[in-house]
């Protein structure tokens, strides 16, 4: 991909460091949009639980939110053309599915790794 916007790619990641939440150390996860041409992270969330929905809605409204001319965070997002994902279900749900739809942009389910 040589332009920006052009594909962005979705993910999750459990962080390798503890923190405090009520009392207990847990473990907590990022959910990411990156887009693939200039390698950027568009829209994050961290979340103290296994990712769900609610951490890709939340990665995807800042991602998508662009309310300066450079944007809160940069000048990195927007609304992408293409959004791929390597099969996990949390960005393959209906409801990721259909507000991405909603802005005509298409989801791609990449096949798993080593396959192509």
């Amino acid at each position: 991909m040589k332009w920006r916007n052009a594909c962005w790619e979705g993910d999750h990641k459990h962080l390798p460091v503890e923190v405090e939440l009520d009392g207990r150390a847990v473990r907590p996860w990022v959910t990411w949009f990156i887009d693939c041409a200039k390698n950027a992270i568009t829209g994050a969330a961290v979340t103290p639980h296994q990712p769900s929905r609610d951490a890709v809605l939340a990665a995807l409204r800042i991602a998508l939110s662009r309310d300066e001319p450079i944007g809160p965070y940069g000048p990195i997002g927007g609304l992408p053309e293409l959004v791929r994902v390597d099969r996990g279900k949390e960005f393959l749900c209906a409801t990721v599915t259909r507000a991405l739809g909603a802005l005509a942009v298409p989801v791609q389910d990449l096949p798993p790794a080593g396959r192509s």
